[in-house]
């Protein structure tokens, strides 16, 4: 439960288990062993809906499962990632901005 915000202060709410906020547990610096559905998500920056057809279709990989959480290894995640070709084809560059 989060508490109101006093006036000069900004309201916080706390995670809940499982959440990406839970990250906020470990020191700074420090990726967790494993994660959850939707911090694998959050890693890739995709929706956890995304992220389930990409691993029904095999481009990221199967969790495990530990009691009754369903988790995945972080570095496993980085490495199907980093195995889908990069986009091909012509980025444009960013418009000059005259104040640069």
């Amino acid at each position: 439960m989060s508490r109101r915000a006093q006036p000069g202060e900004a309201a916080t709410v706390a995670p809940q288990a499982g959440a990406v906020g839970a990250f906020d547990a470990l020191p700074p610096g420090v990726l967790p062993f494993a994660v959850s559905r939707t911090q694998a998500a959050a890693l890739l920056g995709i929706s956890p809906t995304f992220f389930d057809s990409l691993v029904a279709d095999g481009r990221m990989p199967q969790p495990r499962q530990l009691g009754g959480r369903v988790l995945w290894y972080p570095e496993e995640l980085r490495a199907a990632f980093l195995a889908i070709p990069p986009r091909q084809g012509h980025i444009p560059a960013p418009a000059l901005n005259e104040w640069d």
